[in-house]
């Protein structure tokens, strides 16, 4: 797991930049972190902001198709020509929205309760006493639970399982891959598969010395005994890669 934090230009140690509307500036740096991710191989971003950054968020998940997304304080997206939640890029993906009782923005407070009640599922709501606006939180007596809920989330995304026959694109060379799921399998042979393959072995190589040498028990030492491997959910290319 990895994060990545920024600020908006004309914010904390960002430059002005270029000229335009807040909501479109503002949209335009969250793309381009987003793309920056993807650019070093990462495949599942969830996007998390306080305030104008989890507006930007929600106007991200109208773009983008995201593993996550968390809002904290936060308004409705301002995307124009997009709606939310109907045109939402990816409506099953887990959602959190967070706000104190009385944040000291007071609209922020019933923005946050509408936009969970309009958001399809998975999604989560979570209020912390206090008049704390975003990150705020984290200087608060809630901090801890505060921590731990953002974890948590992250935690769940992390392990949780894509459905099964799940394909995405590596972004890095643009080769698909498909999930395989954790399990557990047979590796190696018993008695009856080891008959079979010192009879098979014996068909094929002409019978005579050579297949005394090499037919025998002793050629699949390595083959014995049967046992039980299990493994983790992973990805692996679709189509076979040849150097030449």
């Amino acid at each position: 797991m990895a994060a990545l934090t920024f600020d908006f230009r004309s914010f904390g140690l960002s430059e002005c930049g270029k000229l335009g509307s807040a909501e479109y500036l503002h949209a335009q740096d969250m793309r381009a972190a987003i793309q920056l991710l993807r650019d070093r191989g990462f495949e599942r971003i969830v996007c998390m902001g306080a305030s104008m950054g989890g507006t930007a968020c929600l106007n991200a998940a109208l773009e983008e198709k995201l593993a996550g997304l968390v809002t904290i304080a936060s308004t409705a997206p301002t995307n124009m020509n997009k709606q939310y939640p109907q045109d939402l890029v990816d409506p099953a993906m887990p959602k959190l929205f967070i706000v104190t009782e009385k944040d000291r923005y007071a609209q922020v407070v019933s923005a946050t309760s509408f936009l969970y009640r309009q958001s399809p599922e998975p999604k989560e709501f979570k209020t912390f006493p206090g008049t704390v606006h975003g990150t705020e939180l984290f200087r608060t007596p809630s901090a801890s639970e505060f921590s731990d809920l953002l974890m948590g989330f992250l935690e769940g995304i992390r392990v949780a399982a894509p459905p099964l026959g799940a394909t995405r694109t590596r972004s890095i060379d643009q080769m698909m891959m498909v999930y395989v799921p954790a399990g557990e399998f047979k590796m190696g042979i018993d008695r009856e598969g080891l008959d079979y393959a010192m009879r098979v072995c014996k068909q094929y190589s002409g019978g005579g010395q050579m297949a005394i040498a090499t037919c025998g028990q002793a050629a699949f030492v390595d083959e014995q005994p049967m046992h039980s491997v299990v493994l983790d959910s992973f990805w692996i290319d679709r189509a076979e890669v040849t150097n030449e």
